[in-house]
């Protein structure tokens, strides 16, 4: 990624004593980084959120009950390490 970045994102007419455009090259980093991670990143949001929602609904449910509240963390935990597995068979 980094020499991809360092070869199109920095040329030379965007590289001008009187004027650097950085617009674009931050435009040009950001479309390097995407086609680099943006698959991981989206399953990785997909993933964390789906698990953070069923946290947060197990929480609500919970109340102000402390048992309750212990099995949502553990269960969140648990889901965590699913998507950890999930997302390391996704980057092979």
């Amino acid at each position: 990624m980094l020499t991809e970045v360092a070869s199109t994102c920095y040329k030379a007419r965007w590289m001008e004593e009187s004027f650097t455009n950085w617009e674009q090259i931050n435009l040009c980093k950001a479309e390097a980084y995407n086609k680099f991670f943006g698959k991981f990143n989206d399953a990785l949001q997909k993933h964390r959120d789906s698990t953070k929602f069923k946290f947060q609904d197990c929480d609500v449910q919970a109340g102000n009950n402390v048992e309750k509240a212990v099995v949502c963390v553990r269960s969140y935990l648990k889901g965590m390490e699913q998507d950890n597995e999930k997302l390391l068979a996704f980057a092979k």
